[in-house]
């Protein structure tokens, strides 16, 4: 059972948030309580006016004919850009503009890509290691063009000449430029959710169905000292949280008519997950303290933290068995050949028969190795560079831990600390 479910764990680590988000149960149920519809709108006595979707599709469209060789021209292209974001927050006013907005950004692509947003999205690549996919809706191309302009703020010399300042040395007007870049990358992740398969993928989804059985919230609530072990002194099983979440990543990505993974959605997820972790990383960084972000009426979640694990997992998880493929060919390791798609269609297999036989590659991998090679020997500057005793954070662990504190979930710290200790050989 502890590997089955260690092994699960590595495709889905946000599980590990499940443990400490009890807290929130009661406000997501309310939260989910509230959705509903006008009666006014609803009869037709009110016509909404849903043409934003078209004046964003018009705007990104119109970003390629302007040269943004000359300061003219980068004003020019900044004033579109501002159109686009202006629309879209009028937009997710209401459920009616959203659902019009979806409508129009699910169009197939007819915009042209600026040279600006292929050369930037390149650059990004290069220093994630993730490949975003090329658009092929107006709102991947929509989402690209929002992502692209974080970034370069973030990296602008103004905001790193704010970041290199002491907290303390900062001025107003330099919190007003570093809450405005935290407020643009959040209304990307917010678009990304909106237009793409990766929205449908969160925490409020996954919890809005545990919330309906009894049996999981009371193991949910149980104290980090209890929840191992049931009245009757046997372990629980992993698998009663692992399956509800499985299941709503692969629903909403969706399968193909064998009953496995979606080939093309899974590319598109993965593609859209790229631009939401661009959006954190650039971000975090720059977040003020929980109660600067309270006063400003801005908040994060624990869903931005899980949304954040989400997204790297989903970037890093092809890579991560291709490389482990690769170990193993080279050590006295097992060999496997695998991919992110043929793990994840092992593990409906698996999911729906919970026959062990089912894992041909999963069950092979020594998971322990293959996690401290890959985060630490590997990809130490994004996850872990160790340096005999000292243990130095890369940019993944250092962005879940300022998303949890600009959240007030300071104990994922925790958490943090206990994955760190296990991928370093701790128990």
């Amino acid at each position: 059972m502890r590997k089955r479910m260690r092994m699960l764990a590595f495709l889905l680590i946000p599980i590990l948030l499940l443990a400490v988000v009890s807290c929130e149960l009661d406000a997501l149920s309310d939260f989910m309580g509230q959705a509903g519809t006008n009666a006014y709108v609803e009869g037709g006595l009110v016509v909404i006016d849903t043409s934003q979707g078209a004046a964003v599709v018009s705007s990104v469209g119109s970003l390629d004919a302007i040269d943004t060789s000359t300061p003219e021209g980068e004003a020019a292209y900044a004033a579109e850009v501002e159109t686009v974001k202006t629309a879209i927050a009028e937009a997710l006013t209401s459920t009616t503009k959203t659902e019009a907005l979806i409508e129009e950004l699910a169009k197939p692509l007819t915009s042209p890509v600026p040279d600006k947003v292929t050369d930037t999205v390149a650059a990004i690549e290069t220093e994630l290691g993730i490949t975003i996919a090329d658009p092929t809706t107006e709102g991947d191309l929509v989402t690209l063009v929002l992502v692209v302009e974080v970034y370069e703020k973030a990296s602008s010399p103004e905001i790193t000449a704010i970041l290199a300042k002491p907290e303390a040395d900062r001025t107003e007007a330099d919190q007003e430029q570093l809450i405005e870049l935290v407020s643009e990358a959040l209304q990307v992740v917010e678009t990304v959710q909106t237009v793409s398969t990766a929205g449908s993928i969160n925490l409020d989804d996954i919890l809005g169905g545990l919330i309906e059985d009894p049996a999981l919230l009371e193991l949910l609530g149980r104290s980090s000292a209890t929840r191992d072990i049931t009245r009757e002194g046997e372990e629980d099983d992993p698998m009663a949280f692992i399956a509800p979440i499985f299941n709503s990543i692969i629903n909403s990505i969706g399968k193909d008519a064998s009953g496995y993974i979606d080939s093309v959605e899974l590319t598109r997820a993965i593609s859209s997950f790229g631009v939401i972790r661009t959006a954190y990383e650039q971000m975090a960084p720059a977040l003020p303290p929980y109660d600067v972000l309270r006063a400003r009426g801005m908040e994060l979640g624990l869903t931005d933290v899980t949304n954040y694990l989400l997204s790297v997992i989903f970037t890093e998880a092809d890579s991560f068995f291709k490389e482990y493929d690769t170990l193993s060919k080279n050590t006295e390791l097992t060999d496997v050949t695998i991919d992110f798609e043929i793990a994840i269609n092992e593990a409906i297999d698996y999911m729906e028969s919970e026959d062990t036989n089912d894992l041909d590659n999963l069950g092979q991998i020594d998971w322990e190795i293959a996690a401290q090679y890959y985060m630490g020997d590997l990809k130490e500057a994004t996850f872990l560079t160790v340096d005999g005793e000292t243990v130095t954070e890369g940019t993944v662990i250092t962005t879940i831990r300022l998303l949890a504190d600009a959240a007030g979930a300071t104990y994922v710290d925790g958490l943090v600390d206990d994955l760190i200790s296990s991928l370093l050989g701790g128990e």
